[in-house]
C-alpha cells in the first residue's frame, strides 16, 4: 500500500472533516469574487447557489484525489463537467441584473452594499479556513 493511502487512514475523522471544511471555505470565496467581477449584479439566489457549488464541488475533487489517487480523473472529469454545466445553467436561469447607465445614487448605494457583502464573505471564508487549519495543526 502506498504511504499516501495509509496516511489518510490514520488521520482522525475530526481532522479530516476540518480539512474538508477548509477546502469548502477556500473555494466558496471564488463565488463571492465572481459576484465582485459582475459588479454585484447577480441575483441573490444565484450568488448563494454559486457560493455553495464553488465550495462543495472542490470537496468532491479533493475526495476523488484522496480515494482514487492516480485514477482521480475517473471522478474528477465527470464532477467537473457537472459543476460547470450547473454554473452555466444558473447563469442562464438567473442572469445578471441589467447594468444601469448612468448610475443613480440608489444604484450606487445598492452596489456598494452588495460589494461590501462580497468582501465580508471573502474575508470570512478565508478567515474560517485559516482558523480551522491553524487549530487543526496545533492539535496534531
Amino acid at each position: 500500500m502506498s504511504t499516501t493511502g495509509s496516511y489518510w487512514k490514520t488521520v482522525p475523522r475530526k481532522s479530516f472533516v476540518t480539512f474538508l471544511l477548509g477546502v469548502f471555505f477556500i473555494f466558496s470565496a471564488v463565488g463571492f469574487a465572481n459576484d465582485v467581477m459582475a459588479m454585484g449584479r447577480q441575483p441573490l439566489l444565484r450568488l448563494v447557489l454559486i457560493v455553495l457549488l464553488d465550495g462543495l464541488f472542490p470537496i468532491g475533487y479533493a475526495l476523488s484525489g484522496i480515494i482514487l489517487r492516480k485514477r482521480f480523473w475517473k471522478a474528477f472529469v465527470p464532477l467537473f463537467a457537472v459543476h460547470y454545466t450547473l454554473m452555466f445553467l444558473l447563469g442562464n436561469w438567473l442572469p445578471n441584473l441589467p447594468a444601469t447607465a448612468p448610475l443613480r445614487a440608489a444604484d450606487i448605494a445598492r452596489m456598494g452594499s452588495r460589494l461590501n457583502l462580497d468582501g465580508v464573505g471573502i474575508i470570512l471564508a478565508c478567515s474560517a479556513t485559516s482558523k480551522k487549519q491553524c487549530n487543526s495543526m496545533m492539535r496534531a
